[in-house]
């Protein structure tokens, strides 16, 4: 299947923007803030995302058989791009915000998209698809050197998913209904009737003997 090549060019111009955005809001990071490791990691390695993307754009023309490949890993990358500015924008400096560094990240991130998983689902899709000539070899080792690096890089955040813990310090039955639906409960001795399309009960009346 053939693309036309200015459509891969726009993907990855607007990959290049998202990444470069990014980039230009970690160097904003406070450094006061006492933010984690993983935020120092990817603010070191946007830099070679950029570069690797420039470099596609300026060689790809020459390569028409990944020019689909190319486009859909550039499609995938914006959106990652934009996912780390604004991770990265929770420890920029704001003189009106209250809230500490990690209450703002808390309110943007959760478990799959905490900000080393968004960079290194970046980098392996780059890896997927980018392969020598379209970068040089310096750009690939240090690609496959990033990945290592935050495959091994500590969570920025602990498990934000936490259970549930229930206690019940009475002798009484305790209800706990966390799915959907109604909970019907019936704690005595007597029949419970339940109907789910609602509607009139009637019932016939008990025969004295």
């Amino acid at each position: 299947m053939s693309i036309k090549p200015s459509y891969v060019a726009m993907s990855l111009e607007d990959a290049i923007c998202s990444v470069s955005r990014a980039m230009k809001t970690s160097c904003l990071i406070d450094e006061s803030t006492e933010v984690p490791k993983a935020f120092t990691v990817v603010k070191n390695r946007l830099p070679l995302v950029l570069d690797i993307l420039t470099s596609i754009k300026t060689k790809f023309t020459e390569h028409a058989e990944v020019h689909l490949q190319l486009q859909k890993m550039a499609d995938e990358c914006h959106p990652f791009g934009r996912q780390l500015y604004l991770l990265l924008e929770t420890a920029t400096p704001d003189p009106d915000e209250k809230r500490s560094f990690i209450e703002r990240y808390r309110t943007v991130v959760n478990d799959s998209d905490r900000i080393e998983c968004v960079m290194k689902k970046m980098l392996m899709c780059l890896e997927a698809v980018v392969k020598v000539p379209l970068i040089d070899e310096d750009q690939w080792n240090e690609l496959k050197a990033a990945l290592k690096e935050l495959k091994t890089t500590p969570a920025s955040i602990e498990n934000t998913l936490s259970g549930y813990i229930f206690n019940n310090y009475s002798t009484g039955i305790q209800p706990i209904h966390l799915g959907e639906g109604h909970l019907s409960i019936n704690p005595g001795n007597g029949p419970q009737i339940i109907t789910p399309s609602g509607g009139t009960f009637h019932f016939t009346p008990s025969v004295m003997t």
